[in-house]
Formats: C-alpha cells, sequence, structure tokens
C-alpha cells in the first residue's frame, strides 16, 4: 500500500474527529448560553441572607416569626399567630420554583394569585404537608402538591420525608395552572369550563365572590403552625396567553369572563411582562428582549429583570 493510501483514511478519520470536536463546542457554548439566559431571566424572591421585598400579611404580627438560618428561610411559628408574608409586588403569569421542607407533622403552603376578598386575603395554593403524619393528607385534594381543596393529587411515592428537601415548580399562566413535585407534574388545570365550575362549587372557595378571576396577585408563605424552611425561591416571567377555550363552555359559569390584570389591594399595579419571549420553564424561561438590555435591576427588594408597565 502506497504512503498516500494510507494517509488518506488517516485524513478522513482526523476530519471525523475534528467535526465532532466542532459539535461539542457548540452544543455547549447553546448550553451555556440558555444556563446564563435562564439564570440572568430570573426574579431572586429570596436572596439567602434577608427578608427584603416580604411584607407581613396581619401587621399586628409582622414578620417576626421568620428569619434566615444557614441561607433559607425559616418560620418558626407561634401559636395563635397569623405570620403570613406575602410579597411586596404584585405578579402576572410566571413559573415559580423554589424548595421546601416541612418538619414531621408539619403543614404549610405556598399561595398565589393572592389577592383581598372582602375581610380575606386568599389565592391559589400549593399545599405543603407531611403525607404521612397528618389525617388530613388521607383527602387527595389537601395532599403535598395539591391545588389545595381544588386539585387531587397522589403524591405518597413522590414526596420526600419530613426533614428534606423538595423540589416544586408553579406555573401560572392565563387559565393554565400546573404544580410540580420532584421533577413530576401532579397537577395541570384550566381554570374556566364545567369541570372547574364543578369543582369550586365543591372546594371551601365557593362562596367567595370573584374569587379566581384575576390572573394577578401577589405572593404568600402562609403560616400554619408549622415550622416550614424554603431556599432557592426563583420567578421566571412568562408572556401572557389568551382566555378559555371556547370548547370547554364559555358563558355556562360566571367564572368563565376574562381573567383580568388590574390593581392589587394596596399596590398601585401589576408587573406585566413585557418584551419577553419564552419556551417554558423548563427551558429558557422569560429571557428578556435584547433591546431592554441585560441589566438587573432592582425593585421593592426583588432582583430580576423585566419592564414595568401599568
Amino acid at each position: 500500500m502506497t504512503g498516500t493510501a494510507i494517509m488518506q483514511p488517516i485524513a478522513a478519520l482526523v476530519l471525523a474527529l475534528l467535526r465532532w470536536v466542532v459539535y461539542g463546542i457548540l452544543i455547549g457554548a447553546t448550553l451555556v448560553g440558555s444556563l446564563e439566559a435562564r439564570a440572568q431571566s430570573a426574579w431572586m424572591l429570596f436572596d439567602g441572607a434577608t427578608l427584603n421585598g416580604w411584607e407581613p400579611v396581619h401587621a399586628e404580627t409582622g414578620v417576626r416569626e421568620w428569619n434566615v438560618v444557614d441561607g433559607m428561610l425559616h418560620l418558626t411559628p407561634e401559636v395563635g399567630k397569623q405570620g403570613d408574608i406575602f410579597t411586596d409586588l404584585a405578579f402576572d403569569d410566571f413559573c415559580l420554583e423554589f424548595e421546601w421542607r416541612v418538619a414531621p407533622g408539619g403543614n404549610n403552603g405556598i399561595k398565589y394569585r393572592v389577592r383581598q376578598y372582602g375581610s380575606e386575603t386568599l389565592g391559589f395554593e400549593y399545599q405543603m404537608i407531611d403525607n404521612q403524619s397528618l389525617p388530613d393528607a388521607a383527602d387527595p385534594l389537601h395532599r403535598a402538591g395539591a391545588l389545595y381543596d381544588l386539585y387531587e393529587v397522589d403524591t405518597a411515592k413522590l414526596l420526600a420525608p419530613p426533614g428534606k428537601f423538595n423540589q416544586s415548580r408553579i406555573v401560572a399562566r392565563g387559565y393554565h395552572v400546573e404544580h410540580w413535585l420532584n421533577g413530576h407534574c401532579v397537577v395541570r388545570a384550566c381554570l374556566c369550563g364545567p369541570d372547574w365550575c364543578r369543582r369550586l362549587a365543591a372546594s371551601k372557595f365557593s362562596d367567595v365572590p370573584g374569587f379566581a378571576r384575576h390572573r394577578c396577585g401577589r405572593i404568600m408563605l402562609t403560616d400554619h403552625d408549622s415550622e416550614v424552611w424554603y431556599r432557592s425561591i426563583l420567578l421566571y416571567p412568562l408572556p401572557p396567553t389568551g382566555g378559555c377555550p371556547s370548547e370547554l363552555g364559555s358563558g355556562r359559569c360566571a367564572l368563565h369572563s376574562a381573567i383580568v390584570g388590574g390593581p392589587v389591594q394596596g399596590i398601585a399595579g401589576c408587573w406585566q411582562w413585557s418584551n419577553v419571549s419564552s419556551v417554558g420553564c423548563q427551558g429558557v424561561a422569560g429571557v428578556p428582549n435584547a433591546g431592554h438590555g441585560s441589566v438587573t435591576t432592582v425593585v421593592g427588594g426583588w432582583r430580576g429583570i423585566g419592564r414595568r408597565s401599568r
């Protein structure tokens, strides 16, 4: 075999190897770029050191039951006190990711789209509970990960034991809501149509006028007289979506009317995400438009990127 004949397959092999190296570099750059864009788009609702951006729901209680320990937001409840806290801003469509744990026998929750309904401060609740110890968790509507009292779950095999952290995600976009627990979607809800009307009528919120008709609201960390710990609370903006699909029976119940933003009591307006694109919070969520720049802003205690529109 001549030298030229020997060199040809070697050259082909070298070119193939170079091609895969280039592909690897390009894929790596794409992943790094995606992760950087994702990180830049996140609003840190807890900075790991302070309660900046949170305020008490009940002024007489304040925030004294909450403290920061080893980078975690920790609730030490006082029996008979209401130590709920919520964000000092209201938010429109979003994906919220957070890690949490409860003490053995613990029961708590994180609420969203929180507004004032008469004398009550209410919203949807992502249930956080010790499924094994509390009788209330025998009801699938009240188990960890459930859309409390509205959408049931079976999370016995997904939930970490008390004292261990769970990873959760809430996606709230128009009429569509998802709850995730430790990598699994456990609730997919459409907040309109006959099924929704039936669920609402059977729930504790059935006699609350206008409940769930607003897509804009605060995020609340509740106090149910149980210890709870949070870390890594991140919010990703999602672009707005349309209203209730007509095939779900628009017009058959009062809650089919369009969800609106609008003022929240005590807040001048709502954060509505302008110049935002997204492929969902599992991918690159809420990447700001390049025309708005990539400068991290701090407003009302929150760190993030966005444009405030009224």
